[in-house]
């Protein structure tokens, strides 16, 4: 598994802790995002969602609703932009 970070200017303040740095992990989508939050000891994880439903959600799947289902932490789910939009 690889990481990325971008580099923080040395006067730069540290973000607080909560906030992670990106990461690029290969391999399955939920279980890279679940092994993460084992890693981290993560008290929680927050995901986006496209708003799929219906054949799209069954032909696509759902990586939200497996992390849902599978997470051993509480997570929380907020709608992107793009599905926000849709929905008003």
């Amino acid at each position: 598994m690889a990481s990325s970070t971008s580099p923080r200017p040395p006067s730069a303040p540290a973000p607080p802790a909560w906030i992670r740095e990106p990461s690029l992990s290969k391999g399955e989508v939920v279980q890279s995002i679940l092994d993460l939050a084992r890693r981290e000891e993560a008290d929680a994880i927050v995901m986006g969602s496209h708003g799929r439903g219906g054949i799209a959600r069954i032909v696509l799947g759902s990586k939200t609703e497996g992390v849902l289902r599978r997470a051993p932490v509480p997570v929380l789910v907020a709608p992107t932009a793009a599905a926000a939009a849709r929905a008003s």
